[in-house]
């Protein structure tokens, strides 16, 4: 950043089964599937970040809550 540009930072994580329920927990949001994998914690950082989760029984990612 500067000099008159903009910029962003993304970081990608594992989002373990206790991860994703614990930001269920806290946050809310659309309820976990049965967990037996882990997920995605995609992340802009200092700001919010969600969950992308890959739920076999229907064949597609879902969104999960990610930390607030």
């Amino acid at each position: 950043m500067g000099n008159g540009k903009m910029g962003f930072s993304r970081a990608i994580g594992v989002a373990t089964k206790a991860f994703i329920l614990e930001r269920y927990n806290a946050y809310g949001g659309p309820k976990p599937p049965p967990i037996n994998h882990q997920g995605i914690d995609d992340a802009f950082v200092e700001k919010a970040s969600s969950v992308h989760y890959f739920y076999f029984y229907r064949g597609k990612w879902i969104g999960l809550q990610g930390s607030d």
